[in-house]
């Protein structure tokens, strides 16, 4: 997902990925953690707009089924697993090697990104003294990851100019990473359409309007 766009572009990006699994399955069971979760999310918490709340009305976003008070009961008892955690020797140090809180709270972060983290959760790990924003490590590696893709479309808008498509060979001699990188996007695009992984809308729609094929 671009780290650029805002909370209305994410949200965006977010409701077209449910659209199109609604769209062709007919039903909102998603079997991708964080499409349920986001759709949990606009249920239970979100403060929707008028045009937000008839976009969702379309797909009959409230079939999703109700996980509200199993998710609060999870989601506490890790909060208090980690307010233990931090109580012991190693916890004071801020060891987390080998133990589930660093993950845990990497997966909050990961939320509160995407406008997915309700404030009562923010304040209780606030409270705790974590900082909840992602650190400057993962939003360098975040941002150059962003850069070599852009960089890559570059290069694929210039083939199509020599060539008239999109379509690099997987080796291509003259440039063998943009033949990868292509492949590649297929790979990504096509365990998207399955509900499988990430892809940034975004980026599908830039490489539309470049007439890029999914399939060849």
């Amino acid at each position: 997902m671009n780290a650029n766009a805002s909370k209305k572009e994410k949200w965006m990006m977010n409701y077209k990925r449910v659209k199109d699994f609604y769209e062709r399955n007919g039903h909102l069971t998603i079997k991708d953690i964080t499409l349920c979760q986001w759709l949990s999310y606009q249920r239970n918490h979100a403060m929707l707009d008028d045009e937000q709340q008839k976009l969702l009305e379309e797909i009959n976003y409230k079939s999703t089924k109700m996980r509200r008070e199993e998710d609060e009961i999870k989601w506490n008892q890790n909060f208090k697993k980690l307010v233990e955690h931090m109580h012991t020797k190693e916890g004071r140090k801020g060891d987390q090697r080998n133990d589930y809180a660093k993950v845990w709270i990497s997966k909050q972060k990961r939320l509160l990104k995407n406008n997915m983290l309700n404030e009562e959760r923010q304040k209780k790990l606030r409270s705790l003294g974590i900082n909840l924003e992602l650190s400057a490590r993962k939003n360098l590696s975040s941002s150059v990851y962003n850069n070599q893709w852009e960089a890559s479309f570059e290069k694929l808008k210039k083939y199509k100019e020599t060539h008239g498509d999109c379509n690099v060979p997987r080796r291509y001699e003259e440039n063998k990473s943009l033949g990868y990188w292509v492949s590649n996007q297929r790979k990504a695009y096509k365990n998207w359409k399955k509900g499988i992984g990430n892809m940034d809308p975004l980026r599908i729609d830039k490489l539309n309007q470049l007439g890029f094929q999914w399939s060849v």
